[in-house]
């Protein structure tokens, strides 16, 4: 059982310590049970959880098909996360 993650991580500059400052795009893999399931998603740090974009409702198996999956939606997310920061200076 483990848990394995990349991210793409965004520390606004200059936000007030009670807002999130910190915007990350993540690739997030699972093994639980001898299944690997994966997601990738666009979400704020501590204190908001928020999710912004996800590729999947919820993690699902890594296979072919998911992997392609996310690499043809990596750019979009990329430009997704440009686009929150640019609208969220200041954090949420």
């Amino acid at each position: 059982m483990g848990y394995f993650s990349l991210f793409l991580d965004c520390g606004l500059d200059n936000v007030s310590s009670d807002r999130s400052d910190n915007l990350a795009l993540g690739i997030e893999v699972y093994d639980k049970n001898d299944t690997l399931t994966i997601n990738s998603e666009i979400c704020w740090g501590h204190p908001s959880p928020k999710i912004e974009a996800e590729i999947f409702e919820e993690p699902v198996e890594v296979n072919e098909e998911s992997l392609a999956e996310i690499k043809e939606k990596l750019p979009d997310l990329v430009l997704k996360l440009r686009e929150v920061i640019r609208d969220n200076p200041n954090g949420i």
